[in-house]
């Protein structure tokens, strides 16, 4: 059932502290070094499918691993029915706990329970931006900078980044902070022009998405009776832009019914204080994708619920879980609360059933990698892969979520590290992969 927008409430307390801010580096280099490799956006011309997957076996074989390496989990794979193509089959695996006995009320894993999913909210966050952008009729090539709140300073080469640039973190970006403050200095600071186009995993380009999102639902048509001049705000010609970026407006005029034509215009709406310019991306955020993007009844939350999952070390040491808590100022990047059903239902909603993207567009943004970490083939077609990492340095909250070939998905939950993981550098992704690559057959 879909719930209510987070009371959101911007606090100091709520924001990321200095460990916060070192661990998410160390992660975000280990991302970077692994995944840019395995990056290769569109796919390269790949042959006829050779095989396909046993899912049933596949599932199994992942159960087993799972509970052996892990403090528990929750799996589970949607797939085309092979005797009925229209009709789709569901199999999940669960084991352990989400709440261990030894913090309170204990929870087993089921396929229907939350968890922060950390880095797969990147996943609706890029589903609902190229949604947005189809829907405003801006190219994914277009530049970013005039959709900034018009009170921040835009730096030097920040305003030349494009949305397909941040959406496949090849904008040179590097800053892996995801809060207001951190994100308003970085692109008053601007970044280098060199960097521009180098991949390097950095969680501000999709906690910026959050800003550039509420911007643009800040453009509105504006109808004007043929042969009357229309209102132009001030410091723009008609037919051109402003110097300031932020009230610049795209100057296209187009023909409607009615003898009157379509002006798009920015109506400024940003507060002027920095913790409600805060709040309004959030919430507003939230809305568009509980709207747009989770309309099959999906969980719709950034903050954690007692019954969320905790995270754990495994094996489980002495201390209790661990309650990653309000994850707001994240939105974008991270925060989301989901179970395996709730991203199974968007992930399927998004590449098939059209009500969200049609199928071709669908394909065209997993191709073009936006949201992606990882384009694979490991001889039963092309997959497309998310992962999700969230730590206090010691106990882990996972997620993974695979595109897989034959119109199947596969998304996998996990509340610990992977065996007594430490650095915390094995996510679950690559526990996946190999189980998946050895359950392939002759098609």
């Amino acid at each position: 059932m879909t719930t209510p927008l987070d009371p959101v409430v911007i606090a100091q307390g709520s924001r990321p502290d200095a460990q916060r801010s070192e661990l998410e580096a160390r992660l975000a280099a280990i991302r970077t070094a692994r995944l840019a490799p395995l990056r290769a956006f569109p796919p390269r011309p790949q042959p006829a499918p050779a095989l396909s997957l046993n899912a049933e076996a596949f599932m199994n074989a992942l159960a087993t691993t799972l509970a052996a390496e892990v403090e528990g989990f929750a799996a589970a794979i949607q797939y085309p029915d092979p005797k009925n193509p229209a009709t789709y089959l569901q199999i999940a695996q669960t084991g352990g706990y989400a709440i261990d006995p030894n913090d309170g009320a204990a929870r087993a894993w089921s396929a229907s329970q939350t968890q922060h999913v950390a880095s797969v909210s990147k996943l609706p966050t890029a589903i609902a931006m190229t949604k947005l952008l189809l829907q405003n009729q801006i190219s994914f090539e277009a530049a970013i900078g005039k959709y900034f709140p018009p009170s921040w300073t835009v730096g030097p080469n920040i305003a030349d980044v494009t949305f397909a640039q941040l959406l496949t973190m090849t904008s040179g970006i590097d800053n892996g902070a995801m809060d207001y403050e951190s994100m308003k200095a970085q692109v008053a600071a601007g970044v280098s022009k060199s960097s521009i186009g180098t991949y390097t995993y950095a969680n501000m380009n999709f906690s910026l998405c959050r800003i550039l999102l509420t911007t643009i639902l800040m453009y509105v048509p504006v109808y004007t009776p043929t042969g009357v001049s229309p209102h132009v705000p001030p410091g723009v010609t008609p037919g051109g832009q402003s110097s300031d970026p932020g009230y610049d407006f795209p100057a296209s005029v187009v023909p409607v019914v009615g003898g009157e034509t379509e002006r798009i215009e920015f109506v400024n709406k940003w507060p002027s204080g920095d913790d409600a310019c805060d709040l309004l991306s959030i919430q507003t955020y939230q809305s568009y994708l509980t709207a747009n993007v989770l309309i099959g009844g999906e969980t719709a939350r950034l903050t954690h619920a007692g019954t969320d999952a905790l995270a754990y070390a495994c094996p489980k040491p002495p201390n209790n879980g661990w309650n990653s808590g309000d994850l707001s100022y994240c939105a974008g990047a991270a925060g989301w609360h989901f179970s395996p059903t709730d991203v199974l239902q968007f992930m399927g909603d998004f590449r098939r059933a059209g009500t969200i993207l049609t199928p071709q567009q669908a394909q065209t943004m997993l191709d073009d990698g936006f949201g992606i970490d990882w384009i694979q083939n490991d001889g039963a077609g092309t997959f497309y892969e998310k992962d999700g990492y969230w730590y206090d340095g010691q106990r882990v909250e996972q997620a993974t979520a695979f595109f897989l070939p034959n119109q199947s998905e596969l998304v996998v939950l996990v509340n610990s590290t992977v065996g007594a993981d430490v650095p915390n550098d094995t996510w679950i992704a690559w526990v996946v992969e190999p189980i998946y690559k050895a359950n392939l057959v002759s098609a």
